[in-house]
């Protein structure tokens, strides 16, 4: 009995010291941890609100006639089987024109900002002169329609003149430091000039006792015409001190054809703008 108090009392202590032991060692390694620090809050340039801007700008116009003697022709033969049968009016006589243009502009637009994120919308102006023009070479053919024989020949000419046009884009960008790198897309309205012409000279039945000669013309003059379309591009904004910033951007604008003639630009950009 003796030996059993004595061996119980042993552990016990044992037990004691070895629970003792727990919370210092416990409070030896909290006194060695480090303490958290959340890192600094992330900063932007603040692109958010309006802005207004100049720019200059130089581009490339191409202006394809091939279809705009189309219309002019099947108007001035409907009924007949020139027209009927043979689709004289299909002939391609005019081919496409490429001019290039210095101009100048202004733009004015608005961003909101979520972070990083740049959402806007904008206003742009572009005064230009892209001017071109063409005619045809003579053409001649014989064909058969309606039951007669035909010697013809046919010219046709055009112009256009793109004397400006407005854009209103919306703007998606990403803020990088200083930098503002966007993608652009929206509606066009552009200004223009033009001019088309065709006409036919021709011999109905040649060779014969029956030969009759005939012409035919029609031409069309519009100026200050309006012409939509649609637009899509990419550039960058720099804020360069305080709220000035510069810009460079590329431009695509597409018009629907106007009387046959369609047209399209792409137009280089550099700007400065400051934003309230």
């Amino acid at each position: 009995m003796r030996s059993v108090l004595i061996f119980s009392l042993a552990m016990l202590g044992l037990t004691q010291n070895a629970l003792a032991a727990d919370p210092a060692e416990d409070t030896a390694f909290l006194r060695g941890s480090e303490v958290y620090a959340p890192p600094a809050p992330k900063t932007y340039t603040r692109w958010s609100g309006f802005y207004a801007g100049g720019q200059v700008e130089y581009g490339s116009a191409n202006l394809d006639f091939s279809h705009a003697t189309d219309s002019l022709a099947s108007f001035a033969l409907r009924g007949l089987a020139l027209e009927n049968e043979a689709n004289v009016s299909q002939t391609q006589l005019l081919d496409t024109r490429h001019t290039g243009s210095a101009g100048f502009g202004g733009f004015v637009g608005y961003n909101t900002q979520w972070e990083d994120v740049i959402l806007g919308l904008e206003v742009g102006y572009s005064r230009n002169s892209f001017s071109a023009s063409a005619d045809s070479l003579p053409f001649g053919r014989s064909l058969g329609a309606g039951g007669n024989a035909y010697t013809i020949g046919l010219a046709g000419a055009a112009s256009m003149h793109i004397i400006d046009y407005a854009e209103l884009r919306g703007r998606v960008g990403y803020a990088i430091g200083n930098f503002l790198p966007y993608v652009t897309g929206g509606f066009a309205v552009g200004r223009v000039d033009f001019t088309r012409s065709w006409s036919i000279v021709g011999i109905e039945n040649p060779n014969t006792a029956n030969a009759v000669p005939f012409t035919y013309t029609n031409s069309e003059v519009k100026n200050n015409a309006f012409v939509g379309g649609w637009s899509i591009g990419a550039g960058v904004d720099v804020m360069v001190w305080n709220c000035l910033f510069v810009r460079g951007e590329v431009d695509y604008i597409q018009f629907a054809p106007i009387s046959g003639i369609d047209a399209s630009i792409v137009a280089g950009r550099l700007g400065a703008g400051y934003k309230f």
